[in-house]
């Protein structure tokens, strides 16, 4: 079990994906079932929502591939009986792909606006034509909580940028 911690304490990757694994699925889960309907409006508010939420979930999905690369490369570098980990030796190609992993950030901070927005109008035009109030209302909250969201990314990410 320290081996794992270990890992996790070195991968950076898992820092840098873990958002995206959270939220887009969320997202494609509210389209599916906003677009599971027989209501007109829900249905292509469904669609379009469905259509913003699929770069979502290819980068998720991309994150978790390198995630998983990332964690059993480092896994199978540290030695389990000693569990010593301050000298591992990944080498420069590793180092690339951790550096790498730092373009979800800024992936992140130019996709959640764009699907908040999306979720956000198309919410709210569920809740205007009464065809399902309650899944209108979590799409108004998720779209919410996807700008909020991509606020917070492009602080830290401003933050990380000037720190030597």
């Amino acid at each position: 079990m320290d081996s794992l911690r270990s890992v996790m304490e070195w991968d950076i990757v898992f820092e840098n994906c873990w958002w995206m694994w959270i939220i887009c699925p969320l997202l494609f889960a509210i389209a599916l079932v906003m677009r599971r309907s027989k209501d007109r409006t829900r249905k292509i508010c469904g669609n379009v929502l469905l259509g913003f939420s699929i770069p979502g979930m290819l980068a998720a999905l991309a994150g978790f591939g390198l995630f998983l690369y990332s964690f059993f490369r480092i896994f199978s570098t540290v030695n389990p009986a000693t569990h010593i980990v301050n000298d591992i030796k990944l080498g420069d190609d590793f180092n690339d792909l951790e550096n790498s992993s730092l373009i979800f950030c800024p992936l992140m901070i130019m996709l959640f606006p764009i699907q908040g927005i999306a979720s956000v109008i198309t919410g709210g035009k569920v809740i205007s034509k009464g065809s399902g109030k309650a899944v209108g209302i979590l799409a108004v909250i998720m779209g919410l909580a996807l700008i909020a969201a991509a606020v917070y990314f492009a602080v830290g990410f401003v933050h990380m940028l000037g720190d030597p």
